[in-house]
């Protein structure tokens, strides 16, 4: 039965191919293997074959393998648009796939099957950046002084530390704080945890706008509140300071 990311299937499991499967017979390549009556279009579509055969197995991680157009986290299949999207780009020969492939073992790493499920959703719902690493970029609104300090106050760690008030978020520091502090309660929409929003959301909360990195696998809740444009994280890494949207020319990988 097919899995997907909402459901309980997409729980990491145990199984994966065997890595015999991804090997050719030894004796694949000599022509002494072939009968003497084989005609040159036959051993041509041998070849061929040969050519879809590797189309139709290829081991993209551990965890993730693509096999006659679909893709298997764990030996069980996964459609949606994520990989569909995937799918496209290994056909097309699109080498930044490997962003998508850590993306779905981030996701799977998050500990909340509900966390999954609502970030799915809220990525799928609209065109986000998927980074190299497997992670995902969402903008934060801040003060507008040197230290890019948050608009809410409360108590976070950053790079190490541990600030109560407003909380700094200068280029490249690592804000955090405990997954057992943030609220999963989808319907309080102002509440304990980090947040971090779409664009639209985020640069009218604040005078200034920062662009983040999230981990999928630190996503917490996804509020109903402000039409699903926020979320709640235990972790983020800033970047840099925006004035307008990241374009997809600059989008490592736009979904």
């Amino acid at each position: 039965m097919d899995a997907d990311p909402s459901s309980s299937s997409w729980t990491p499991g145990t199984h994966t191919p065997s890595p015999a499967a991804t090997r050719s017979s030894p004796n694949s390549c000599t022509t002494s293997a072939l009968p003497p009556t084989r005609t040159t279009s036959h051993i041509r579509h041998l070849i061929d074959f040969g050519a879809d055969a590797a189309d139709t197995l290829q081991r993209l991680s551990d965890r993730v393998t693509y096999r006659q157009g679909t893709i298997r986290f764990d030996g069980e299949i996964i459609d949606t648009a994520l990989t569909r999207h995937l799918v496209r780009m290994i056909r097309d020969g699109d080498d930044r796939y490997t962003g998508l492939v850590r993306f779905m073992e981030n996701l799977a790493a998050n500990p909340s099957r509900k966390s999954r499920q609502q970030l799915f959703t809220w990525l799928t719902d609209r065109d986000m950046t998927i980074t190299p690493d497997g992670c995902f970029i969402g903008y934060k609104g801040v003060q507008n002084d040197e230290d890019n300090h948050s608009m809410s106050s409360g108590r976070a760690t950053v790079n190490g530390t541990t600030h109560i008030g407003h909380i700094p978020n200068p280029p490249g520091a690592v804000v955090e704080m405990p997954r057992t502090q943030v609220s999963d309660d989808r319907h309080n929409g102002c509440t304990t945890g980090l947040h971090v929003g779409t664009w639209d959301y985020a640069s009218t909360f604040g005078p200034k706008t920062l662009i983040v990195s999230v981990n999928p696998r630190d996503v917490v809740s996804v509020p109903k509140d402000s039409g699903y444009q926020k979320l709640r994280t235990c972790r983020y890494t800033v970047l840099d300071t925006v004035r307008n949207p990241l374009a997809s020319r600059d989008a490592p990988l736009v979904v």
